[in-house]
């Protein structure tokens, strides 16, 4: 063992977290400026310990600044950029949530709807906070989903923007009831053209995927995804990227989701979807989620011709 490079490592932690600690100091006292180059420092330290953060107090913090000054693009950008790493933590949820957090990010997103950036930081906060099925439900109360789906239309070229977009459908309609409520607003046009505009993108096909996946394991949102041709572009985007994980899993989970009705398994034999299952289940054989929606997509489409 480098003891000497060790002991520098650990030195080097120690006066991170005595920046870290100086820095949440002086938040309460700064101007708007001056906490957009706080949070920008915050936002460069690699390997931040995000509970230790909020033991500090910084959510209290962030959305003090965020309410405070709300026209500032840069500040709302940099306090979502940091909700982002927060967010990634499920014990830190909560306790934002518990903030105030839900209606400060639905409310950046209103205020600056033509800034891409902020929009893209915003869906990937509503992402995280719904992956907890209570925090969804409140989120949908508050219409998450209408501001999701506008940033979709608002910037339906933008790769980043529908990639995180796509992520926050797949987590606000994780249960039955956000389910039916989120289809009367027809995510399923947004997802679907996010597939066809960014076809080169596996990071936006692979999260549209998981969000059919989620839509679809409702039978009459499958059956309707199916007539919006969601099976071939599901396909497609399998044949693309036939060497991406996450999308391959992704998809044979949609098609496993898609195949619960007996039209729609009639539908994927036609489209000869088992030669892209068993490409991908060759191609991943250690991805043991992948083969599980394998197995569950070859045993339910096989059902249309037994």
């Amino acid at each position: 063992m480098d003891y000497y490079m060790l002991g520098e490592s650990i030195i080097q932690r120690a006066r991170e977290v005595r920046r870290q600690e100086r820095l949440l100091d002086q938040m309460d006292s700064c101007n708007g400026e001056e906490l957009v180059a706080i949070l920008v420092s915050l936002n460069a330290v690699p390997d931040v310990d995000m509970n230790s953060l909020m033991d500090s107090g910084i959510g209290r913090k962030v959305r003090r600044g965020m309410n405070d000054n709300q026209q500032n693009q840069r500040l709302q950008l940099e306090s979502l950029r940091l909700l982002t790493t927060l967010t990634n933590s499920g014990g830190n949820r909560g306790r934002l949530m518990e903030l105030g957090f839900a209606e400060t990010v639905l409310k950046a997103m209103d205020d600056h709807y033509t800034n891409a950036d902020i929009q893209e930081y915003a869906c990937e906060v509503l992402s995280n906070l719904a992956a907890e099925r209570d925090f969804a439900d409140e989120l949908n109360g508050m219409q998450a989903g209408e501001r999701v789906l506008r940033a979709m239309d608002n910037f339906e070229r933008n790769a980043q923007v529908q990639e995180t977009g796509c992520a926050a459908f797949w987590n606000l309609a994780g249960i039955t009831r956000n389910k039916i409520l989120l289809n009367r607003l027809d995510p399923a046009s947004r997802i679907l053209r996010a597939i066809d505009l960014h076809m080169d993108n596996p990071g936006v096909l692979g999260y549209a995927c998981g969000s059919i996946a989620t839509l679809a394991s409702h039978d009459d949102i499958g059956l309707l995804l199916m007539r919006k041709d969601a099976g071939s572009k599901v396909l497609l985007a399998m044949d693309r990227h036939p060497t991406d994980s996450f999308l391959q899993e992704c998809a044979c989970k949609a098609l496993a989701r898609l195949a619960r009705t007996h039209v729609n398994r009639l539908s994927l034999l036609n489209l000869d979807a088992i030669s892209r299952i068993d490409r991908a289940r060759e191609t991943f054989q250690n991805n043991s989620k992948l083969t599980l929606y394998v197995q569950k997509a070859k045993r339910r489409i096989f059902y249309a011709v037994n």
